[in-house]
C-alpha cells in the first residue's frame, strides 16, 4: 500500500507505466529528463530493461514531481519500494539543469526519509562518541519497535550511529 499527501490540490499528468516515459518528461524548470540519468538509475537499482514498471510510489511520485509547478509531497510505503529513486531522480533531474549546482537549494523538496529528516532535526550532541550513540540507540528503537529482528536493527544503528559519528566530526571541524 503506498499513501500520498500533498500540500496543495494537485492537478495530474499521465500515470507513468513504465521507466522509459521518464525520459524527456520536463522538470520544473521545463528541461526534460535526460535519457541517460534514468539509465543511470535503473542501474542502480538493478531494473535490466527500460520498458519494466516502475513501483507503485515511482510511478505516482513521478507522476506529480515531474511538472513544472511540483507540489510538497509526502510518501508513505513500505521499505524497498523504490521511495529514494521516486524523490532522487527529480531532484537529479533538477540539478542537472541548475545554473550552480551547488547554489541549488532542493533540500526542502528532496527529503525522501524520515530517519534522515529526524537525523537532521535532532539537537547534535557535539561529542562525535555520543552523537554516535544516540543514534543508534534511537535508530534501535525504531527499528525494533518496527518488528526488524534484532540482526537486522543492529545493523541499522550501526549504519545511522557512523552517520551520526561522521557528521558530528564535520560539525566540529567547520
Amino acid at each position: 500500500a503506498v499513501a500520498m499527501a500533498a500540500a496543495s490540490p494537485i492537478i495530474c499528468s499521465p500515470i507513468i507505466g513504465s521507466f522509459s516515459a521518464i525520459a524527456g518528461r520536463p522538470t520544473r524548470r521545463g528541461q526534460p529528463v535526460p535519457q541517460e540519468l534514468v539509465a543511470a538509475c535503473l542501474d542502480a537499482i538493478g531494473v535490466t530493461s527500460s520498458g519494466a514498471q516502475p513501483s507503485a510510489v515511482q510511478s505516482r511520485a513521478w507522476q506529480l514531481l515531474l511538472v513544472p509547478s511540483p507540489p510538497d509531497l509526502v510518501a508513505i510505503a513500505p521499505t524497498g519500494s523504490g521511495k529514494t529513486v521516486a524523490f532522487l531522480l527529480p531532484a537529479f533531474a533538477e540539478l542537472l539543469y541548475a545554473p550552480d549546482p551547488m547554489a541549488a537549494s532542493l533540500a526542502p523538496e528532496a527529503v525522501s526519509s524520515s530517519r534522515t529528516a529526524a537525523l537532521c532535526a535532532r539537537p547534535r550532541p557535539a561529542d562525535p562518541d555520543s552523537a554516535m550513540r544516540a543514534a543508534a540507540a534511537a535508530a534501535f528503537r525504531r527499528a525494533t519497535a518496527g518488528g526488524v529482528p534484532p540482526d537486522e536493527a543492529r545493523a541499522i544503528a550501526r549504519t545511522e550511529g557512523k552517520a551520526a559519528w561522521r557528521l558530528a566530526r564535520a560539525s566540529q571541524a567547520a
